[in-house]
């Protein structure tokens, strides 16, 4: 199964899908600019208009009747002045977001679905949190606890919780085990730690459940005002040869995925889904330069770091048959 993008191009090249939604755009942009600048007109004019009450006034007796209500005339136009200025700015900002969620709509609307984009809303644009430089080590070793076929995976996972937002927010951390391989008289699969902030969660606190979940609040700041380091390290069974996904769900920036220890005789590969420069690229022990580390790439929720680990002998005889494409098959 191929699952890159392609054009698919039937019958007449289309015009440029911007094109349609111009017009009603800019019939907006124009009432709105015209109604912008009456309202800077009525502005300058309240402003005139107290100016001249409160200039008028001072011509009477500071203790008159004429001199008092002239002055409270002029205080009361410039209050609405600034009222109305406050206000025509407040409408400009809403407007402008107004015009550009319905625009996006539009657009999105026409090379899509609405429904697809409904979703994209949620899963991506409207998150409140990101993470940064995002590193995963790994450690791959037998263990006597386990039946033959199965093998220890050890994996330390780090990154920077970041906000997204203008102000700070609590969101949740979730992080969780895939439970088709457990072993209860072993407690596997299991944390070994986690440290947010500064702070080491206990392992016997209410943020990890029975299910192999680990739920926690924290606040994070607002954007570009600083962010959360989050670490943390477990134990998961895994076949031998076989696949362990990590899973993705938060948008994540910089990725740093590094081998650790592993036995002599396996080797193991290396998986983003779906990244078309990240496939079954080894790992190696010997060499600091096999380790995968890509600052810019940025990954949505969703995606999956797909860890392969196979026999060497597996792995030669695979690269000496033409038929074969990658160590998977």
């Amino acid at each position: 199964m191929n699952d890159s993008s392609f054009q698919a191009q039937l019958g007449e090249p289309k015009e440029d899908m911007l094109d349609w939604p111009r017009a009603p755009q800019e019939a907006a942009r124009v009432i709105q600019s015209i109604a912008s600048k009456t309202l800077w007109l009525v502005i300058a004019g309240l402003l005139i208009i107290g100016s001249i009450a409160g200039a008028t006034g001072g011509f009477f007796d500071k203790d008159s009747f004429f001199h008092h209500l002239l002055r409270d005339i002029g205080i009361a136009f410039f209050v609405g002045a600034l009222i109305t200025a406050i206000y025509e700015m407040y409408a400009r900002v809403r407007f402008e977001t107004m015009l550009m969620n319905s625009f996006l709509n539009a657009v999105i609307a026409d090379w899509s679905r609405q429904d697809i984009w409904n979703a994209l809303k949620s899963q991506i644009i409207e998150k409140t949190v990101m993470r940064e430089n995002f590193r995963l080590a790994i450690c791959l070793q037998p263990d006597k606890r386990l039946l033959p076929g199965q093998m220890l995976l050890k994996m330390q996972v780090s990154y920077h919780l970041l906000g997204l937002r203008s102000e700070s927010m609590r969101v949740k951390i979730e992080h969780f085990f895939d439970w088709h391989f457990k072993i209860a008289q072993h407690k596997l699969p299991c944390f070994n730690g986690v440290r947010v902030g500064d702070k080491d969660i206990p392992l016997e606190s209410d943020a990890f459940n029975e299910q192999g979940e680990f739920m926690y609040w924290v606040t994070v700041p607002a954007k570009d005002k600083g962010m959360v380091p989050v670490t943390t390290s477990r134990q998961e069974v895994i076949y031998f040869p076989g696949v362990n996904c990590f899973v993705l769900n938060e948008i994540t920036k910089g990725l740093e995925i590094c081998l650790n220890a592993i036995p002599d005789d396996v080797s193991a590969f290396v998986t983003v889904r779906a990244h078309p420069n990240l496939k079954y690229r080894e790992l190696k022990l010997e060499s600091a330069d096999d380790r995968i580390k890509i600052d810019d790439i940025v990954l949505f929720p969703g995606q999956i770091v797909e860890l392969l680990f196979q026999p060497k002998e597996q792995v030669a005889q695979a690269a000496q048959e033409p038929s074969r494409v990658n160590p998977a098959q």
